[in-house]
This record gives structure tokens, sequence and C-alpha cells, in this order.
């Protein structure tokens, strides 16, 4: 049976996640969400979290008249926007080494599903979801 209190961040997260640069354009952004199927996409300025772009910050962005008849060139607009404009900048992360019990108590206080996690020179080591947390719990 495995001793579940000496879990670590490094154990359950994604590595090396895919990530975007600020200037990433919400169509770069979007067509990302629907190749992967994940929820967030860390942006990364010299290889440092900057940022974090939902996938429900990209519903709220692009138009609902996109890709209808209605359309519009102002909803065409809405996809020249960038991961800057979007991305939350208030980051909950974590390192590597932190205990999973730990990370997973920062997610709920911090009402947040997924923390970045970072190496001690503080780049971009991986993303800590609330679905990895689950998986851990069941071992």
């Amino acid at each position: 049976m495995t001793d579940r209190t000496a879990l670590t961040v490094a154990d359950w997260m994604t590595p090396d996640p895919v990530a975007v640069a600020p200037e990433a354009g919400l169509i770069e952004i979007r067509a990302l969400f629907r190749r992967h199927q994940f929820h967030h996409v860390p942006v990364v300025a010299d290889s440092r979290p900057v940022g974090v772009v939902s996938d429900r910050d990209v519903l709220a962005a692009v138009s609902p008249f996109l890709d209808t008849p209605g359309e519009t060139a102002r909803d065409v607009d809405t996809l020249a926007r960038t991961a800057a404009d979007l991305m939350a900048t208030d980051l909950q992360t974590v390192a590597l080494d932190a205990p999973l019990a730990v990370a997973s108590r920062r997610m709920v206080e911090a009402e947040v599903s997924s923390l970045l996690v970072v190496n001690e020179d503080g780049a971009l080591a991986g993303i800590l979801t609330a679905r990895d947390v689950l998986r851990a719990s069941t071992g």
C-alpha cells in the first residue's frame, strides 16, 4: 500500500504542459483546447509562467455569433484577442516537491482547479489539476 502522505506534486502532475506565449492569438488557443481536450493552458514568458487561460475564458471571449449566418466583422474581431488579453494573472503555483495534500488544500482554498508547477528557478515544470488529485486519491 502506498503512503499517501509521501506523494508529491511531481508524482501526479502533467510534466511539460502545452503552453503559449502572451502574444498567442485566440484562434491558436482555441485550437489547442479542441485538439488536446484540456481545460487550462499556461502562458509563459522566458520559461516562467505569467498567466493561465482556461477554456471558460476562451468561451467567454469568442462571440456566440461566430461561424453562424448572423456573423459580423465585429464577431470575427473577437478572434484578434491574445493570451495576454484573456489570461488570469493571479497565479497559483506550487513547487515540484510539495506534498500532494498541501497542493490539493491550496486548490480548495484558492477556489481553482489547477496549479502551475514551478521548479526551483521559477520556470514552468508542469500543471496539476483537480483531476490529477482525484486520480492520486483513488490509487
